[in-house]
């Protein structure tokens, strides 16, 4: 009879008695999470690095672009997650979830583009490059959709605002909550998910390559 182990990592208490005491809320989640999973049998999380999340689009066209707004509007959904993307006064990619801050619920992600490698504009004419200006711009304009990212107010909005882009729904910073709950621990985005969601160290498995593209 097989049996399976699951690994829940946890900070040596050590670490924190050697003067890191602002690190126990941290560990005390860790160890919630053990216990969870103890009572419930709850697996942890499968992390899928090497492949997008189930139905997401990566290179989305127009007509994907289209489906995937209805998909939205016909949807349970009250919220989309941005990850903004920039290099110096350019939107390179936003990539975009939708979900329902009630249940749970997670739409089709996908990575809506403007600029591929070297700056060249990802869309194939200058209408197209605009008609996905103008989708960008009515999904952030949507009263009825919550903006959710980690230090956007600190940066994503400011810069979209910046190219004239409008926030029309409830912010929620995951940052800003972050500091509000722990404000002793570290804030950043890495370290937050993986508290929070177990997530691997993704920053770790990035290189820079010498041509200057990013590769895992």
């Amino acid at each position: 009879m097989s049996s399976k182990f699951y690994v829940t990592p946890v900070m040596d208490p050590a670490t924190i008695r050697k003067a890191n005491w602002e690190r126990e809320p941290a560990q005390q989640i860790y160890l919630n999470r053990l216990v969870e999973r103890h009572k419930n049998g709850q697996p942890p999380v499968q992390w899928n690095t090497d492949k997008p999340p189930p139905g997401g689009i990566l290179y989305p066209s127009l007509t994907q672009l289209a489906e995937w707004r209805r998909e939205l509007d016909e949807g349970d959904f009250d919220a989309i997650s941005h990850d903004l993307e920039t290099a110096g006064q350019f939107v390179i990619c936003d990539g975009i979830t939708p979900f329902n801050l009630r249940t749970g619920h997670i739409g089709r992600p996908i990575c809506l583009r403007f600029r591929g490698h070297g700056g060249h504009r990802w869309w194939p004419s200058f209408r197209e490059h605009c008609e996905a200006v103008n989708f960008l711009g009515d999904l952030l304009a949507d009263p009825g959709l919550a903006f959710v990212g980690h230090n956007i107010v600190g940066f994503d909005i400011p810069f979209l605002e910046s190219l004239g882009f409008t926030v029309g729904g409830p912010i929620i910073d995951t940052m800003v909550l972050m500091n509000r709950a722990y404000p002793e621990l570290p804030k950043g985005l890495q370290f937050t998910a993986t508290l929070f969601c177990g997530a691997p160290a993704w920053k770790r498995m990035i290189k820079d390559t010498d041509d200057g593209a990013e590769k895992t």
